[in-house]
C-alpha cells in the first residue's frame, strides 16, 4: 500500500503533471509569449489560412503521413498547448504526444472558442 501510495506522489509532482489535462480558451491565452510553453495547431492548411493561427503557433497537419515523426522530433523540455478547430483531432495528437513522454495540454474548443473570445489570430 505504500509503494502505490508513493508512486502516485510522485506521479502527480513529476514534471510530466502537466500532461492529460485540458486547458481553457481563456487560461491557454495567458500561457501565450510565455517561455518554454508552444501552441501547436494540428489542422490543415486549408483551415489556417482560412481562420489564421494562433500568433506564434507551429503548425503540423495531423492527417500528415509523417505526424508520428514530428511529435518525436519536439522538445520534451517544452509544454505544449494543442488545438484544432472545435476538439476534434486535438485528443488524438495530444494522447500522441502523452506517449511520446511530452508535456501536454489539450486546449478546449480549439480555434472556434478562441476566436468566440475575440481573440487574434495571425495568417
Amino acid at each position: 500500500m505504500k509503494i502505490i501510495l508513493i508512486t502516485s506522489l510522485i506521479f502527480l509532482i513529476s514534471p510530466f503533471s502537466f500532461a492529460s489535462e485540458k486547458i481553457s480558451v481563456e487560461d491557454a491565452r495567458k500561457r501565450l509569449n510565455k517561455e518554454n510553453v508552444v501552441f501547436l495547431d494540428v489542422r490543415t492548411p486549408k483551415e489556417w489560412a482560412k481562420t489564421g493561427v494562433i500568433p506564434g503557433a507551429l503548425k503540423k497537419n495531423f492527417y500528415d503521413d509523417d505526424f508520428s515523426e514530428y511529435i518525436g522530433s519536439l522538445d520534451k523540455n517544452k509544454k505544449y498547448i494543442v488545438y484544432c478547430h472545435s476538439g476534434g483531432r486535438s485528443p488524438k495528437a495530444t494522447k500522441m504526444m502523452e506517449s511520446a513522454k511530452l508535456m501536454v495540454q489539450d486546449m478546449v474548443a480549439g480555434i472556434s472558442g478562441w476566436l468566440s473570445e475575440g481573440f487574434e489570430t495571425s495568417k
